[in-house]
């Protein structure tokens, strides 16, 4: 014998269901759009950091970077390791070296709060590609390590 209850039932599942579809579609959508901020505010620091560097801009690129932030790279064969402060004075001492001022992101990711951009530019009379990972804290976007490589 049917009574119906199990028509009433499949009713209030789908209801719910869609429901639960649309909340579902309106969460990613908020997502996108939160990511794609967040990959626009990661460009941008890429975009400020080179502009910093081969301007020399110490209270720039103090701003951009987390004061324990490391820089390392092979240079001419040569393993550096800076600290930020020997990155700014080397960023000083090179102001009006670099040959023709470019700066091109090459790549973004963000996963949460960690991003990563891939920053190439003329820097010395070289290209360089700087790889920055970035963590975000209560004070937005900082750079947290630099890691470059000289082509």
């Amino acid at each position: 014998m049917h009574t119906g209850q199990g028509s009433t039932r499949g009713k209030a599942l789908a209801e719910s269901s869609g429901m639960l579809h649309r909340q579902r579609e309106s969460l990613q959508r908020g997502n996108m759009m939160t990511e794609t901020a967040g990959a626009q505010a990661i460009v941008e620091i890429g975009e400020r950091y080179y502009q910093a560097m081969v301007a020399g801009d110490e209270a720039a690129l103090r701003a951009l970077f987390d004061a324990r932030a490391p820089i390392i790279g092979y240079y001419q064969g040569q393993l550096l390791w800076l600290s930020l402060q020997d990155f700014i004075d080397e960023a000083i001492s090179l102001v009006g070296q670099h040959g023709p001022e470019r700066c091109q992101v090459e790549t973004h990711r963000i996963d949460g709060d960690i991003g990563f951009v891939a920053v190439g530019g003329q820097y010395a009379q070289a290209w360089l590609v700087d790889h920055l990972l970035l963590s975000k804290g209560s004070d937005g976007w900082k750079i947290v390590s630099k890691t470059f490589h000289v082509s």
